[in-house]
């Protein structure tokens, strides 16, 4: 799983992860006003997403809930054991903090204009680290750093498909996010390994393709500014 921000070419970068999960964060070119002259250029956001979350005390709970003891337990000492077991887990310092990991990621998601999603399909799907991806960063629901965030998909297959139905699922997850899939054809590059050469994508009408699917992301992200902008 990859994430970073870019402001070079995104072409050659996109040609390079098609084969993997990947989340390009998109910084537009325009120029600097007010006091983004004074802010220095921040390095590039990379991050990277851990599929496993820490056990939660929900899960603890669930678990010593099927030992045999507690449920051979008189209801008193069941109480007791219950009451025991809730103090303990009101004195655990909380786990509101994502792990640093996904903190990356979302401050790379909140720091950059759009995004590029890359993915392969895996039976009929998006594949399970991209879904792990898009729900780590999709927190607060409905007030993340996703939210109105411009989003252009891109995915490959072997088959004859492109991966359109991974396609279709990232969408929807996005859309649930209330990120801003870019409505346009779809970029579902079909027999990709045919078009690789050295680990690149290396097919002339494709690379096209793609160059011309960037460039309406960056009018949209234009436009998005603008309006932005717009006094009401």
């Amino acid at each position: 799983m990859k994430a970073w921000s870019t402001s070079g070419s995104a072409r050659s970068a996109v040609g390079s992860f098609l084969y993997m999960v990947s989340i390009l964060c998109i910084n537009s070119p325009r120029p600097k006003t007010g006091a983004e002259h004074l802010e220095e250029r921040r390095p590039p956001h990379r991050a990277a997403c851990r599929h496993l979350r820490q056990p939660s005390p929900g899960l603890e709970l669930h678990g010593r809930a099927a030992q045999p003891a507690t449920l051979a337990a008189t209801r008193r000492d069941g109480a007791d054991r219950h009451a025991r077991r809730h103090s303990a887990l009101q004195r655990r310092p909380r786990r509101d903090a994502p792990p640093e990991p996904v903190a990356r990621l979302k401050n790379a998601i909140a720091g950059a204009d759009g995004l590029v999603l890359c993915s392969p399909e895996y039976n009929y799907g998006m594949p399970g680290v991209l879904k792990n991806a898009i729900d780590w960063a999709s927190r607060p629901g409905f007030a993340s750093p996703l939210r109105s965030k411009p989003a252009l998909i891109m995915t490959a297959s072997p088959g004859t498909a492109g991966g359109v139905r991974a396609q279709a699922q990232i969408r929807d997850a996005l859309a649930a996010t209330l990120a801003r899939p870019l409505a346009r054809q779809h970029v579902a590059i079909a027999n990709v390994a045919s078009r690789i050469q050295d680990g690149r994508l290396a097919d002339a009408p494709t690379l096209d393709f793609i160059r011309v699917a960037l460039e309406e992301l960056l009018d949209e992200i234009a436009m998005l500014a603008g309006a932005r902008l717009r006094p009401a």
